[in-house]
């Protein structure tokens, strides 16, 4: 799914969204994967994170409270029965999360702000949730090399 201007992540709406989406499904076609965008769920800057000495590498204390604060928001988001009405129409979905900022931070203008981009799947048949990935890139690279990557 792509996102086409402004988009608060807001995990009400990302819902009425998905359910829109199971609503106007051709009937009969089925697909492994939906995939939604970063940032299709965003939620705020969990206080029980300590500050990080290098965004980039956060400790496990950190990690843990982010996870646990992002499975929140997907439970919240495939609540209200969106899990079971989008497991008729595939096997897996994509759940972009992050954590809210004021500022977009393009690859070449760092804001530096707490920031956490996460990215889950949701086992639709049985509600699994798998955390695969995360990037905190709000941080300036330490070389011009090293922004070359990010």
């Amino acid at each position: 799914m792509v996102v086409d201007g402004p988009w608060l992540g807001d995990v009400d709406l990302a819902r009425a969204v998905l359910l829109d989406v199971c609503a106007n499904w051709t009937q009969g076609k089925r697909v492994q994967v939906i995939a939604t965008c970063g940032a299709f769920v965003r939620f705020d800057w969990p206080p029980a994170v300590p500050k990080q000495k290098h965004n980039r590498l956060p400790d496990e204390t950190a990690v843990k409270e982010l996870d646990r604060a992002a499975r929140r928001h997907c439970g919240q988001l495939l609540g209200y029965g969106l899990r079971e009405r989008l497991s008729q129409h595939a096997d897996y979905l994509t759940i972009g999360i992050d954590t809210k900022k004021s500022k977009i931070s393009p690859t070449h203008n760092y804001i530096l702000l707490d920031h956490a981009e996460l990215c889950y799947v949701a086992d639709l048949r049985s509600g699994a949730l798998h955390f695969t990935s995360q990037g905190n890139h709000t941080r300036p690279p330490h070389n011009k090399k090293d922004s070359a990557h990010h």
